[in-house]
This record gives C-alpha cells, sequence and structure tokens, in this order.
C-alpha cells in the first residue's frame, strides 16, 4: 500500500518540477538539497478491521502527508503550485481497486529557512492481509 502511494507522488514529480533526488521517501536516507525545492512523504495507518472472522481480508484506514519545502529566499509560489498539482494528481483516485485516496488538504507554515506546504490525504485500503 504505502509502495503504491510512493510510485504515484514519484509519477508526479516531473510535472511539479522536480527529480528522484529531491523526493525523500520513508524510512530511506536522504540528504536535503540546498537551495531547492523538496518533499517528503510520509503514511500513517490510523485503523485496521478484520473483515472477517479468519483476519485473511481487511480494511485500513490512513493519512498520507506530502511535506513540500521551499528556501524562504525563493518565495512560496513553488511549493504552493507544486501542492496544486499533487493534490489534483491524487485526489479522489482508486489505485489497482483496493486503494482509494480521498481530498487532499493544503496547509502551509515556515519550519526554520524553509517555506512547507502540507497535503494531507486520507486514503482506504481494503483486500487480503498480505496485499499491503
Amino acid at each position: 500500500m504505502r509502495s503504491t502511494l510512493v510510485n504515484q507522488v514519484q509519477g508526479l514529480l516531473p510535472s511539479v518540477g522536480l527529480v528522484d533526488d529531491d523526493f525523500q521517501k520513508p524510512n530511506s536516507p536522504f540528504t536535503i538539497p540546498k537551495g531547492k525545492t523538496w518533499l517528503r512523504l510520509a503514511t500513517n495507518d490510523t485503523d485496521t478491521e478484520n473483515q472477517e472472522a479468519t483476519g485473511a481480508i481487511r480494511t485500513v484506514t490512513g493519512i498520507l502527508t506530502i511535506d513540500i519545502f521551499s528556501p524562504l529566499n525563493k518565495g512560496d509560489a513553488v511549493a504552493q503550485t507544486a501542492a496544486e498539482v499533487i493534490r489534483a494528481g491524487l485526489s479522489n483516485k482508486y489505485y489497482s481497486d483496493t486503494l482509494r485516496v480521498r481530498q487532499g488538504f493544503i496547509s502551509d507554515t515556515t519550519e526554520s529557512d524553509w517555506y512547507k506546504v502540507q497535503i494531507q490525504f486520507t486514503y482506504t485500503y481494503e483486500g487480503l492481509t498480505n496485499g499491503g
């Protein structure tokens, strides 16, 4: 499930002017680029519910968080535009008929030397327990 979400975000990188080196994936080594926009992804499964007595089928709900960082001295337009493109690319979509990402919500703030735009999506996975 998380690998599907990572792959979907990776597929959107060129449309926002980023490359794979600008993308911090969960539990992967990463060096923050100096003076350029980058993003990170995190997932948090918030609930798992077995759908039958054997536990072979489950429903998982969770939160997908994407943080987009742009240097403060370059303004917020790059991060805001990237957030809008990514939100449009992921919102209200089904992947493999078992994973659904719902509408994303955007917020922004500053963090150290960075302007940060955050997108949060909820997602639902329904399928076999070994399918995620």
